[in-house]
């Protein structure tokens, strides 16, 4: 069977529509629109950059999907499994031609609709909703994403080699790290060393951080100076075809603060004993458990935040799937064979020091199987 450019079989998009099929069959659904990125991606390989334009993706019971797109985007439509795509230029109404291409559809009644998608915005879906009476409306958001955290061996290769390309970044994040540096230098190495080895865009900019700088969450890399004593902060992804590996890890430049070091050998403590506890069946409240007991166990308090959330396609502006599956107190899913995890152990240990050091994890039928490999330890530069 043909595979398009992401490695993917016309068998494997089959079965997954066929998944979803069987979601919208429980719910009486006889038609789906989908809006997310990463979700016309899953069902129908179709990608672009240029998502911040109205799409959407037909999915009926039977027959082949249909795609709507800005003319820009036609021949990556083309590209996709769609079987028919529907063209529209800046100055068309989307919605009318949603609804044209809607009723194209027969005995559709029941239609559902991704409420939570960021890109379907509340104007056009009260105008879908008005002007599609008397057809009815059932939120389906999720339905697709949650199919989503299984992999195929297909896309388990590909997150392997994110995952190999995230060592890289982890690799030359480290060798640009030096008193009187900037930021953007570590950025410049990390960005050159991925991009050679064959790393897309990723979901979320690369995350570097130093010094007073070390408080601010998700901060990319600034024209800060690098001085010594200075905490060194990154969170370094991979992405082959939409498909992202994540680590994380932290140092400091000469002289070292034994309570830095004392800090990051209790995160790497919780990072191990998490990471040792990961197999098919094990709950991810009982897994965010051990991560905070270890903490805790060293001497620092509590902080309500994940543990640790599913990775796999991801748009800008996010990698991972942390809105359908993550490391929460109380939270009751279990790990199954082929869901892939960042698990991210971290403390904020004072305003010039953020630890953190984390890895991409694989379940596998048996326990699991870490895919990132950098040394789990935390390193001096002098």
């Amino acid at each position: 069977m043909s595979k398009n450019s992401f490695g993917f079989s016309r068998e494997e998009y089959d079965q997954r529509l066929a998944r979803v099929r069987q979601k919208m069959a429980a719910r009486g659904v006889d038609l789906l629109l989908v809006h997310t990125p990463e979700n016309l991606f899953y069902l129908a390989g179709y990608d672009t950059s240029g998502y911040f334009a109205y799409q959407c993706l037909l999915v009926p019971m039977e027959g082949p999907c249909e795609i709507i797109v800005r003319r820009g985007e036609a021949e990556n439509a083309r590209r996709s499994t769609a079987s028919k795509q529907h063209v529209y230029f800046d100055l068309d109404d989307v919605v009318k031609k949603t609804v044209d291409v809607v009723r194209s559809f027969p005995g559709v009644r029941l239609i559902g609709i991704e409420k939570n998608s960021w890109f379907l915005t509340t104007d056009v879906y009260e105008r879908l909703r008005a002007e599609l009476v008397p057809l009815d409306f059932t939120d389906c958001s999720n339905l697709i994403d949650v199919l989503r955290t299984v992999k195929s061996a297909g896309e388990i290769e590909l997150i392997r080699e994110a995952a190999g390309i995230a060592d890289t970044a982890i690799s030359a994040g480290m060798g640009a790290v030096r008193a009187g540096a900037r930021e953007t230098d570590i950025a410049s190495a990390v960005s050159a060393a991925t991009i050679s080895q064959g790393s897309d865009y990723t979901g979320m900019p690369h995350l570097i951080k130093s010094g007073d700088r070390c408080p601010i969450g998700h901060a990319q890399w600034s024209r800060r100076l690098l001085e010594r004593g200075d905490v060194v902060f990154m969170e370094l992804s991979g992405c082959v075809n939409r498909y992202s590996a994540v680590a994380m890890r932290t140092c400091q430049i000469d002289p070292v603060d034994e309570t830095v070091r004392r800090t990051a050998e209790a995160v790497i403590s919780a990072l191990n004993k998490t990471i040792d506890a990961m197999k098919p069946g094990a709950l991810t409240g009982e897994l965010y458990g051990v991560a905070i007991a270890e903490i805790v166990r060293a001497g620092f308090n509590p902080v309500p935040r994940r543990m640790g959330y599913s990775l796999g396609v991801g748009y800008p502006p996010r990698w991972g799937e942390w809105h359908v599956l993550d490391f929460q107190p109380n939270s009751l899913t279990p790990l199954e064979p082929g869901m892939v995890f960042h698990v991210i152990p971290g403390v904020m240990l004072n305003e010039r020091a953020t630890i953190g050091f984390s890895e991409t994890v694989l379940i596998t039928e048996t326990g699991h199987e870490v895919l990132t490999s950098s040394p789990r330890k935390f390193i001096t530069i002098t």
